[in-house]
């Protein structure tokens, strides 16, 4: 920043005159008029001075010149976050039974409306364009849009292709009479189940705030018995049905990913048998009191699952050990 010179004395006032110019000194009036004058210029540059470096910081720390960072970092963040949740997420089980309906797609679902707000831009008037920075509409236009228009479509083929009648839990499951040890008759093929060589067993435990304690058991292929602890919270309004489980340490819990669904399908009136999955259907448990199911009990869980949607081809049965 150039420094700014003090304003020039008033063309009245008459210049001060010195000893050296051989003429007399100013009186004392004069004196303390070009002393006040000096002062006044001082004070006057101080200001300026002062005014200079309050735009230049105004200009710095101006809102609109973190815009397009701002909305840059957020589209960023987005993007990663869809590309993981895309990678993460098992495609949904398509029921195939008879009579089941496919909703109708939402009218004007497929224009692809973000690309028409990017051709239409241009076309504004220039002075609603001015508003916007240059680098957050670029950023809006060539990031933004794009992915919002992503997971909008997304969105759209979920819908378009979910079935008008949902899977449903039990309608009421006594957490109480359910706690205690199961044991896994079959299963979908699940990774965190791949070290299991024998028949893995789940141990629940009511929880004095609600909920259940699980302990699920099972030996591996060496032979030695593993163990993993984990918790059950129940979903408001699932009548002890629907329960949110975790098996991650304590200090990730409050992480929303670390929790998984856990819905009760179906339990006996005498709570000897149960089906457990989550809604997506990639998930599926048949659970028993004892270690095998007789009497065709077992071809009549695996029916049920198959009527309520699940790939139950790809089945995995468990012996007991």
């Amino acid at each position: 920043m150039k420094p700014t010179l003090p304003p020039p004395l008033p063309a009245s006032v008459p210049p001060r005159k010195t000893v050296n110019d051989g003429s007399a000194p100013d009186d004392l009036d004069t004196q303390i008029l070009h002393a006040e004058l000096r002062l006044i210029a001082r004070e006057e540059a101080l200001r300026m001075r002062v005014n200079a470096l309050s735009q230049r910081v105004a200009e710095v720390a101006r809102p609109a010149r973190f815009a397009g960072p701002a909305v840059g970092g957020g589209a960023l963040v987005l993007a990663l976050w869809s590309l993981w949740r895309g990678k993460s997420s098992t495609k949904k089980q398509m029921l195939s039974a008879a009579g089941a309906a496919r909703r109708t797609p939402t009218a004007g679902s497929g224009i692809p409306w973000a690309r028409l707000v990017s051709l239409v831009w241009p076309l504004l008037p220039l002075p609603w364009r001015s508003r916007v920075p240059a680098a957050a509409a670029h950023t809006l236009i060539d990031i933004g849009l794009p992915l919002v228009g992503r997971l909008a479509n997304k969105s759209g083929r979920r819908q378009k292709n979910d079935l008008v009648v949902p899977l449903l839990p039990a309608p009421y499951v006594d957490l109480a009479r359910y706690a205690g040890t199961w044991y896994e008759v079959a299963r979908l093929p699940e990774r965190f189940e791949k070290a299991c060589a024998g028949q893995p067993s789940a141990h629940y435990t009511p929880r004095a705030g609600g909920g259940l304690r699980i302990m699920n058991r099972c030996l591996g292929a060496d032979g030695r018995e593993r163990t993993v602890q984990g918790v059950g919270r129940t979903v408001k309004g699932g009548g002890g049905a629907r329960l949110r489980v975790t098996f991650a340490p304590s200090w990730l819990r409050w992480l929303p990913i670390a929790w998984g669904d856990y819905w009760i399908l179906y339990v006996d009136d005498r709570y000897n048998e149960a089906i457990v999955g989550n809604p997506s259907r990639s998930s599926l448990w048949l659970l028993s009191r004892q270690p095998q199911l007789i009497g065709g009990r077992l071809e009549a869980l695996v029916g049920m699952a198959r009527d309520k949607g699940f790939a139950v081809e790809r089945l995995q049965f468990n012996a007991p050990d």
